[in-house]
């Protein structure tokens, strides 16, 4: 009869383990991907080098120093029109976005 409760007894503390196990990797399968979409998300609005030490460390600062800065102010036309034809895929306007503030990138990088 000690044995049947021992058996039972650890019969369920195995299946509780596997469950746990079980619910540790779903766990870990969710967190991966919601990383990964943030991850995604995030490489629209900044340069990579920035994303990996800001995921890292969320609450420390990255700041770089430069001796000269520019600041450009643009209004693109018709860009409410734009958004409004995108209003349910967020990532095309970002991917308009990016396209213009690249040319920018490269036309800024030559007249350095």
């Amino acid at each position: 009869l000690i044995l049947t409760a021992a058996g039972c007894y650890a019969y369920s503390k195995k299946l509780y383990m596997e469950k746990s196990q079980r619910q540790k990797v779903t766990v870990d399968a969710k967190r991966r991907e919601v990383s990964e979409r943030m991850f995604h998300i995030l490489e629209y609005m900044m340069p990579q080098h920035i994303i990996v030490p800001m995921l890292r460390n969320p609450s420390h600062s990255i700041a770089e120093q430069y001796e000269r800065a520019s600041v450009l102010f643009i209004m693109f036309e018709n860009f409410d029109k734009i958004v409004h034809r995108y209003v349910d895929q967020p990532e095309e306007v970002l991917e308009y976005l990016n396209r213009y503030f690249t040319v920018f990138d490269h036309i800024c990088r030559d007249r350095e």
